[in-house]
């Protein structure tokens, strides 16, 4: 038996890579209930793909916590010097002296609050340093619950991203929908380990994503627009380590193919080649087909053990 098993995948696999079909009657088709849906024709710019890491909150927190303080500090002084010029300019009801111990003051906190902009900027980004105080705290408050994600994309270099509202964040190792990240901007420094360009993404909500998870992150390039087909998730089937879906050739022939190359998009996947524009794709039932194209495979391999 598992020698009649083995003869059925490898004898799938060869009749694939020719473009030989199965055939399915229309009462079959019938009781496996199949649809059947036009390939549609997308245009798909090639992304550079980097790795994510969560970016570690507790430096970003405490940095935010002292900045809320000096700017709060900041604005008290403020509000005495600018006291303090109205009183000296009113027949001197306050003195030189108390004039510039308060512009002092106020100086001195706006250093303070400045230093600890530049801080966080390196650390968050230009749009988070750049938020005022109310919406920035909402900011870090959904960080610190877990309802959103700030992370780090390192790409390899040589690559050249294009301008960037949002990216697309996808697990490294298993099969989640893609989720959008909004790209905050360029991170500071570059990663030792992937020195290419660098971007600060915030996930918001995080779905699936949890702090610590390593992910990849896919970016638009400004490479040349390609052209291809949509296959919806609904036709992909998984297979013998690869990617697969059922194409009907006429009333009774159905062929599978090989998605090679296949660039996964929120809708489905991008394909190239494998398939053509208009060509009718098996979106309900291409499991069903599978199946039957397996048991007609073991059926032809039991006939070649006896």
């Amino acid at each position: 038996m598992t020698r009649a098993l083995c003869f059925a995948c490898l004898t799938l696999a060869a009749l694939a890579a020719a473009g030989q079909s199965f055939e399915l009657d229309a009462a079959a088709q019938q009781r496996l209930d199949l649809a059947t849906s036009p390939a549609q024709p997308i245009s798909y710019t090639p992304e550079a793909e980097g790795y994510g890491s969560t970016v570690d909150l507790m430096p970003l927190l405490s940095l935010h916590a002292d900045l809320l303080a000096a700017e709060a500090v900041f604005a008290a002084s403020s509000a005495n010097y600018e006291r303090t010029v109205a009183l000296n300019a009113d027949h001197d009801n306050a003195s030189t002296l108390t004039l510039e111990t308060a512009r002092a003051q106020q100086a001195g906190d706006r250093a303070r609050r400045d230093a600890l902009q530049r801080q966080l900027r390196l650390g968050a980004g230009d749009s988070v340093a750049a938020l005022p105080a109310t919406p920035r705290d909402a900011l870090f408050e959904r960080l610190s619950e877990g309802a959103a994600v700030l992370l780090r994309a390192d790409f390899a270099p040589g690559n050249t991203l294009a301008s960037l509202a949002t990216v697309r964040v996808l697990p490294v190792e298993s099969g989640e929908p893609a989720l959008e990240g909004r790209v905050l901007g360029r991170t500071p420094s570059a990663n030792p380990q992937r020195p290419g360009p660098g971007l600060l993404v915030l996930v918001d909500p995080p779905g699936w994503l949890q702090p610590g998870r390593a992910t990849r992150v896919l970016a638009a390039t400004d490479a040349q627009a390609q052209s291809g087909v949509l296959v919806p998730l609904a036709a992909v089937l998984h297979r013998e380590g690869a990617q697969w879906c059922y194409v009907r050739i006429d009333a009774e022939r159905f062929e599978r193919r090989a998605l090679e190359q296949a660039v996964p998009l929120p809708q489905g996947l991008f394909i190239a080649d494998a398939v053509r524009e208009g060509e009718l794709i098996v979106v309900r039932g291409a499991a069903s087909i599978l199946a039957a194209e397996l048991a007609a495979a073991n059926v032809g391999a039991g006939e070649d053990d006896e």
